[in-house]
């Protein structure tokens, strides 16, 4: 959730950037080019929606995941964290 939340603080600074009349003075008739600031914000604001879009889906993806069971949560503890449970304090071990 949180890079999300970093991306969408990211596109709206973007933008009020870009909003900023002496940032971007318009195109007129004869005026096409953009300033390497300009070039370097619209990049940002493509990867910021990227970003925001890819995170929504990832997130989407893991709350459809079904909840394990604690003796799942357990084992894979066990083999991924072997360490955790050999070397430990008597009280706090689980054996």
């Amino acid at each position: 959730m949180r890079p999300i939340l970093q991306g969408t603080v990211l596109l709206n600074a973007n933008v009020a950037f870009l909003a900023i009349p002496s940032v971007d003075p318009g195109s007129g008739p004869g005026n096409h080019t953009r300033s390497p600031v300009q070039v370097a914000s619209y990049i940002s604001i493509v990867t910021s929606v990227g970003s925001v879009v890819i995170g929504l889906l990832l997130l989407r993806q893991h709350r459809t995941k079904p909840q394990d069971s604690a003796d799942e949560v357990v084992s894979h503890y066990l083999i991924s964290h072997p360490y955790l449970f050999t070397h430990c304090d008597q009280r706090l071990c689980v054996e």
